[in-house]
């Protein structure tokens, strides 16, 4: 009997050996993906900006000759008249082409412009931005700033500045380099640090700085409403100590940093700066910090350490994988039951689910949101004419497009048919018309099926919680009328 036991034990060791050695070299494993992914972000990142930094000088020393001479050509214009007001804006156009130019006078306000909307803009309540302008305004001479993605609205831009010989005006040109350039589409660092937060779970976040003109403060670009100067210059203090860092001694900085729930993270400083000549371009300069997610290394190495102890223990390992078979039955059950099967978006019974919960955190949070309902417009003629296969499969791709047009934190789901709606959360009620103008810009493109090309056009209702209702039947009922007015006045510009 002794042998059994001793059989038993040495089988017993020669499993816990080998899921030791199992859980090492996962661990390993883990390590080296973590670390592998990391070094990827950071080469694509340096050599997008490589490679952007490069096209881009070539790009703008072009530019810079056609702003230079467009300038000149407005200065001498205002020489020859100068009540801007007088003008021929139309003739200006056609002499400047692709470029869009800006009158600022004395008080930083745009007097003058070939974007109507943008005259009445005054700059004056942007300090740092009016500082500049005003230098730019009193040197008379002429100065462009690089190729600058805005945050507002993602388009890459290009300025230039020339004082008037009196310096009562400043002449600010500007050209949409999209628009000029369709290629930069695929090169700016901008876009590219979007797609890197995307494919890579290793980054938790990628931050750009903007230094002031001695490099003694820093604001961080995020997305706002304005137009200049959209960045917050309320930045930990371990991270603005590594951004003085950079500044001070050039090069990329490494740091662990303590941020909420006292959560350590390592944090890689990247400085992008550029120089006028020998003279350093604090306006054109930036700082990337790179926030690497480290938590999810850890949470992975935890679970295989959890997975080990239980491997000792067969029956325990049997038991929870038995657990975890019919855990994952379920969640497949459940995901079937919540899943609109065609589109595979979230279906009504997920949105009514997803609502609920919505609304207890936002009663918890005083906070609100907004119901959007969309309904594709003459969906019937492209099933009648074309049969249900090919209108399933519009529906589909139309899924694909709502799904990659909102945010990761907004709610898509299918309610039936051609019905579709979207929770929002935090909505601001003056942002109705863009959200509109977004969900239509989204089917802005034709649809090509079968060599076949089908315009695919939305109209869209919104309802708020919790000023139109507090029930889904309420809302939806506010949001659909909201709809149907859409809907006609659709038909009205046709």
């Amino acid at each position: 009997m002794k042998w059994r036991y001793t059989l038993v034990i040495l089988i017993f060791i020669l499993f816990l050996i080998s899921s030791f050695n199992n859980y090492l070299n996962t661990k390993d494993i883990v390590i080296s993906e973590f670390n592998t992914q990391k070094r990827i972000v950071e080469t694509n990142l340096k050599d997008i900006i490589k490679y952007a930094n490069i096209s881009a000088k070539v790009t703008e020393k072009t530019l810079n000759e056609s702003m230079k001479k467009n300038s000149n050509y407005l200065v001498d214009l205002y020489r020859y008249n100068p009540n801007i007001l007088d003008w021929n804006n139309e003739e200006i156009k056609d002499y400047i082409g692709d470029f869009d130019f800006y009158i600022i006078d004395e008080n930083l306000e745009i007097v003058n412009s070939s974007v109507e909307k943008d005259i009445g803009l005054n700059f004056s309540k942007y300090k740092a931005f009016s500082n500049l302008l005003r230098e730019r305004m009193e040197s008379g001479i002429f100065v462009t700033d690089r190729l600058d993605l805005s945050i507002k609205d993602k388009i890459l831009r290009k300025y230039s500045y020339l004082g008037t010989y009196d310096k009562k005006y400043l002449i600010e040109l500007s050209i949409n380099i999209f628009e000029k350039y369709p290629e930069f589409k695929d090169m700016d660092i901008f876009s590219t640090i979007e797609k890197l937060k995307d494919d890579y779970n290793v980054v938790k976040n990628i931050n750009i700085y903007r230094i002031n003109e001695d490099g003694t403060d820093a604001g961080i670009l995020q997305t706002t409403n304005k137009d200049i100067e959209n960045y917050n210059t309320n930045i930990n203090i371990d991270i603005l100590s590594s951004i003085f860092e950079v500044v001070k001694t050039k090069k990329e900085v490494i740091h662990s940093i303590e941020e909420d729930k006292k959560v350590l993270r390592e944090h890689k400083f990247i400085p992008i700066f550029n120089y006028n000549e020998t003279e350093f371009d604090w306006w054109n300069s930036y700082i990337i910090e790179l926030v690497y997610d480290e938590m999810k290394l850890n949470f992975k190495i935890n679970d295989l350490k959890k997975r080990y102890v239980l491997d000792i223990l067969v029956i325990s390992v049997l038991f929870m994988f038995f657990s975890y078979m019919i855990y994952r039955l379920m969640e497949k059950l459940e995901s079937l039951a919540y899943t609109d099967h065609l589109t595979e978006l979230p279906n009504r019974k997920m949105f009514e689910k997803k609502f609920e919960y919505y609304k207890k955190e936002i009663k918890r949070n005083r906070e609100n949101m907004a119901i959007l309902f969309l309904d594709l417009n003459n969906f019937k003629d492209i099933n009648d004419n074309y049969g249900h296969e090919i209108g399933d499969k519009i529906l589909k791709l139309v899924g694909q497009r709502l799904m990659h047009g909102f945010k990761e934190e907004d709610f898509v789901a299918r309610l039936g048919g051609d019905e579709f709606i979207v929770i929002l959360k935090n909505f601001d009620e003056s942002n109705k018309d863009i959200m509109r103008e977004k969900i239509k810009n989204m089917f802005k493109n034709p649809i090509k099926l079968k060599d076949k090309f089908f315009d695919i056009s939305t109209s869209v209702g919104i309802a708020y919680y919790p000023e139109d209702g507090q029930t889904i039947k309420e809302l939806l009922k506010k949001s659909d009328f909201d709809m149907y007015k859409d809907k006609n006045t659709n038909k009205d510009k046709q």
